[in-house]
């Protein structure tokens, strides 16, 4: 893009210098003609320098501040998410299961938060480091529960600084919801102790239902890099911060859901407010 702008502006220069010129030779000694012919020829010389010299110290700077890429919008599945009354609701499989399962066990909450006002006094929005589609660098604002702030950021820390730039482009973390259909268990969203990483590419999986998750494995060209890999640093951080990943679980999948509350195989206490 750079290299274009020179292109062009070379192209105006030497318009504005074959101006001087003429402005020049038709002066016939009028000292203001020669003035303004002088004045334009200076001008596109100091801008010409000034272009050319910006162009040098970006290429010493970072030759990819001179290259031009395309803008490519994000190509993402999109995948119905199951709605707040769907997590956990008619699952007697999961509410049975023995405790060394690794299916999630939806009987008991992570906190004993009431409703959203009374939840969002409890939450903070941390604005952590991600990666996009195209290996650049942003932020993402995820709102979660104070208490674990800083194991959030840790964990997002790590998988920006893994060699693996795994790109996130979607965290969605509080919301206040429940994972029984009668509205009686609060899920680890509205605790704040849950975070949904690319849900578009990492859909729940149960009761047969079929997704698009295509995690990338391998010299594979027919998969998505938003979809999250078991031995990904995506999981591996969250796991040293206490997170579980619904990936693991058995009797359903949630592939995009990382959870620290204990009845998911978290590590995080339940948080007794009253």
């Amino acid at each position: 893009m750079y290299k274009f702008a020179i292109i062009i502006a070379a192209v105006v220069g030497v318009f504005f210098i074959v101006i001087a010129g003429y402005v020049y030779m038709g002066a016939e000694g009028n000292t203001e003609s020669v003035d303004k012919a002088k004045s334009i020829l200076a001008s596109t010389l100091y801008s010409s320098v000034i272009l050319m010299g910006g162009y040098v110290f970006l290429k010493a700077l970072n030759p990819d501040l001179i290259q031009f890429h395309s803008i490519q919008p994000p190509s993402v599945t999109i995948n119905t998410l199951p709605t707040p009354t769907d997590v956990g609701a008619n699952e007697p499989e999961i509410l049975n299961t023995p405790p060394n399962s690794t299916s999630p066990n939806t009987s008991k909450a992570g906190c004993d938060y009431k409703d959203n006002a009374d939840a969002w006094p409890e939450m903070v929005s941390i604005s952590v480091p991600v990666w996009d589609q195209n290996g650049n660098g942003k932020t993402l604002s995820v709102t979660v529960n104070k208490q674990v702030q800083d194991k959030v950021k840790n964990a997002f820390n790590e998988i920006y600084n893994s060699s693996e730039k795994f790109p996130i482009i979607v965290a969605q973390g509080y919301n206040f919801n429940y994972a029984d259909a009668a509205k009686t268990i609060v899920s680890g969203h509205a605790c704040g102790l849950a975070i949904d990483i690319n849900p578009g590419s990492n859909p729940m999986l149960k009761n047969g239902v079929t997704g698009a998750w295509k995690p990338c494995s391998g010299n594979s060209s027919a998969c998505d890099k938003l979809s999250i890999t078991a031995n990904g640093s995506l999981v591996q951080a969250f796991a040293k911060q206490g997170f579980s990943w619904g990936g693991n679980w058995i009797s359903l999948k949630d592939y995009m859901h990382m959870s620290c509350i204990q009845n998911e195989h978290g590590s995080c206490p339940f948080l007794k407010k009253h």
